[in-house]
């Protein structure tokens, strides 16, 4: 009911505030002290709905004395308003066009952080949000395995049995690597969700000189303990038939975790700014041309 009058009062350009609410009682009236804008409503026996008994629908103010800013244009109002938006991919959503579009369709000025906040809600109504994702990951890799067979994944937790590390191999990234060029380039970027942490993704070159994806990896830091669980995942997952070229940026774990896990194995670190996927591309031509 309270959604109600407030998607109402932000269409009328108005304001209400809470006279009473409870469990049996919900009274709303007009800011202003003259108006004689009201709602009474009682909970109905025995339900958890409530009856509107009296309904007063005029305002007695002039229009001027309305407000182009509302307490009620909540953020949980607004990301209803954006939630299509956000679904639809070829609508690149801004906080300017939030901004524009709840004044252009309500007349009313919001926020930098309120449509900040709008948007974070309309992605979380559609993806879930990050609690809830890495609650349901262990099952969505468990269906990946059903779905996929040869599939492999790990995950680590750790001493309180919280999420630490993912690691994953699509069945077909493990079959086609027979065939691909015997250079593998490891590189990692930041997450930016709200709990972070880093993104490892290990590609090759298919005899096709397309880049191939082998695998990838979720942890909290790039560091030894790190990288050394996920080569050692990645070794269990794709076997190792002849001898391997790494190539990554000059991280010092990423080395010693190859080291560590791979001690047969070369590796060469990128030159200047570029990372490992990309000098995988020119190596992987000059094997392949040789």
């Amino acid at each position: 009911m309270t959604k109600f009058f407030c998607s109402l009062e932000i269409n009328q350009k108005v304001e209400f505030t809470t006279v009473r609410s409870c469990s049996k009682r919900y009274e709303l009236k007009c800011i202003m002290e003259k108006c004689g804008w009201n709602v009474h409503a009682t909970r109905i026996k025995n339900f958890t709905l409530f009856r509107v008994i009296k309904y007063h629908n005029n305002h007695e103010y002039s229009i001027d004395a309305r407000k182009s800013y509302q307490k009620h244009t909540t953020s949980n109002f607004i990301s209803e308003q954006i939630l299509e938006h956000v679904r639809d991919k070829t609508i690149e959503i801004t906080l300017a066009f939030v901004e524009n579009e709840i004044k252009k369709k309500f007349g009313i000025d919001i926020g930098y952080h309120k449509a900040w906040r709008a948007v974070q809600k309309a992605i979380s109504c559609i993806r879930g949000t990050p609690q809830e994702n890495y609650q349901i990951l262990p099952s969505y890799l468990h269906m990946m395995v059903h779905g996929n067979p040869g599939t492999y994944t790990s995950i680590k937790r750790d001493k309180q049995n919280r999420f630490a590390y993912m690691f994953f191999a699509p069945a077909t990234s493990i079959t086609g690597w027979c065939y691909c060029r015997p250079v593998i380039a490891v590189d990692a970027i930041f997450l930016k969700s709200k709990y972070r942490g880093i993104l490892f993704i290990v590609v090759s070159k298919d005899a096709n000189n397309q880049f191939f994806p082998l695998s990838f990896g979720v942890t909290d830091l790039e560091n030894n303990e790190a990288y050394i669980w996920f080569f050692g995942e990645m070794r269990k997952a794709i076997q190792v038939h002849r001898e391997l070229i790494f190539l990554s940026d000059r991280n010092q774990s990423i080395a010693n975790g190859i080291r560590k896990v791979y001690p047969e194995a070369r590796h060469g670190f990128s030159a200047g700014a570029k990372s490992g996927v990309q000098l995988v591309d020119a190596l992987a031509v000059t094997i392949g041309t040789a």
